[in-house]
């Protein structure tokens, strides 16, 4: 009997799968466009056709042709879900969540679209979100191992680390090697005040990953906080081996060095001298002209803007989330072409030096970017941003008390590492003058704060990372 034209599709479709795992990308696309060519395409081929141009780069192709395919079986999850991972792939996290969030609407059981809207609500600092989507993928599959991870780090953002803690510890029970979890749940015992459990976690991690730099890194910090210096340095330099550029190790080397006496070594990593840059991309703003006013007016009426979030250093003040999450109105899409500008001419000045930070500019990177309203008493304690490689502060509205100068009250201070690390030394610090449409870059390994201020009047800036890709 001859075969059925599904019969057919099928044979056709189990090839080309065949020969994808084969490496033969070619000709099992070759065989899917067979399929595709004509209007009323099988969704199945129109999924894998897709897949196929995302390995080859191509990601506008499959996503038109996952369009299409939801047009054909608008409630098929995993198309959705395909549709979000391309999204993803091409930096549109809007789409992409959207995309993800129809999955879950379709079929409620799916987990992986649980799993990756939960990982998009981490990266756009939403972590009670995250929180959410995680839970709701582990009730579709409790062996979720990445859903119990992700909720781990996000009950952690909240602030909530004993429940983060044994939400690891539990994900840690079910799968003991995995170096990720031991990571996770070393940063949580870490933040308990255990540094001594937060080094064992981390040495577990590397017994599985030894090339793994961030987790040197963190394991210099434990190691630190012991007072271990010369393990703490140690653990720097691996780190610094792999990854020269990374904030957290960069960090770490002038803490330890100045903390061994070294202040001359110390200096020569900070080099605040040398890349810290200043700027005047528009044109100061003292009478509240509608550019600045607009962007004052949208942080204000952001939908993300929270006051006194958990785990973070914002005292006294309100933070949003990502900024540039959504397609952004047209004050803060100027403001965002103004950053890119401004970010692209500094790295075309800082090429050709010796310095790990200089050796390190990435190739490939995106634009994560909030805002801050401080009120009276508000500043923020000091941190750096370790996921960063240039960071950057851009002020929109200055309390007139502060543009007097008086004690230097809310101006942004450069040098001060967090009290939490124990310190022998006096830091060598530097205080610049918060302007409206002055533009502060600096390496995200440099510790700052600011000053806290006295005035009925807001101060509102917008802070940002530039952040690898690889």
């Amino acid at each position: 009997m001859a075969p059925t034209a599904p019969d057919e599709i099928g044979r056709r479709l189990q090839s080309a799968v065949r020969l994808l795992q084969e490496g033969k990308l070619a000709e099992a696309e070759a065989v899917c466009a067979a399929l595709t060519a004509a209007p009323g395409a099988p969704v199945d081929a129109l999924n894998l056709h897709a897949a196929i141009c995302g390995e080859s780069g191509r990601l506008d192709e499959a996503v038109r042709l996952l369009e299409r395919a939801i047009a054909t079986a608008p409630d098929n999850p995993r198309t959705q879900f395909n549709l979000g991972v391309l999204h993803q792939r091409r930096g549109d996290g809007a789409r992409a969540r959207a995309a993800y969030e129809a999955a879950a609407r379709i079929d409620p059981g799916f987990a992986p679209a649980w799993v990756n809207l939960g990982h998009l609500q981490l990266q756009s600092d939403a972590p009670a979100a995250a929180e959410t989507a995680f839970r709701a993928a582990l009730r579709a599959d409790p062996q979720q191992l990445n859903a119990r991870e992700g909720l781990g780090v996000a009950l952690h953002l909240q602030g909530r680390n004993e429940e983060a803690a044994a939400v690891l510890q539990q994900a840690l029970d079910l799968a003991p090697d995995n170096p990720a979890l031991h990571i996770q749940l070393g940063v949580v015992r870490h933040s308990l005040g255990d540094a001594a459990a937060a080094a064992d976690r981390y040495r577990h991690a590397l017994a599985a990953q030894p090339d793994d730099a961030e987790c040197q890194a963190l394991l210099s910090t434990a190691l630190y906080d012991l007072r271990d210096y010369a393990g703490a340095l140690a653990a720097n330099d691996a780190a610094l081996r792999r990854e020269p550029g990374s904030a957290r190790a960069l960090m770490m080397r002038a803490l330890i060095l100045a903390q061994r006496g070294d202040a001359a070594g110390a200096r020569a990593v900070l080099a605040v001298d040398r890349f810290i840059r200043v700027s005047q991309p528009t044109a100061r703003d003292d009478t509240g002209d509608g550019f600045h006013a607009a962007i004052a007016r949208e942080i204000l009426a952001h939908p993300t803007l929270t006051a006194d979030r958990p785990n973070k250093t914002t005292m006294k003040g309100a933070q949003t989330g990502e900024l540039f999450a959504t397609p952004p109105t047209p004050a803060l899409g100027t403001l965002r072409d103004l950053i890119v500008a401004q970010i692209h001419g500094y790295t075309d000045k800082l090429g050709g030096g010796d310095h790990p930070f200089q050796r390190s500019i990435p190739a490939r990177w995106h634009l994560r970017s909030w805002a801050t309203v401080l009120n009276r008493g508000g500043h923020q304690d000091p941190h750096y941003h370790p996921s960063g490689w240039l960071s950057g502060v851009y002020y929109v509205q200055v309390p007139e008390v502060i543009a007097r100068g008086q004690d230097k009250a809310g101006y942004i201070e450069f040098g001060r590492p967090d009290p939490r690390y124990a310190i022998d030394f006096t830091p060598e610090v530097e205080l610049f003058e918060p302007v409206p449409g002055r533009m502060v870059l600096f390496p995200s390994y440099t510790w700052h704060r600011t000053l806290p201020f006295e005035s009925d009047e807001q101060r509102i800036s917008v802070a940002f990372d530039v952040v690898p890709l690889r």
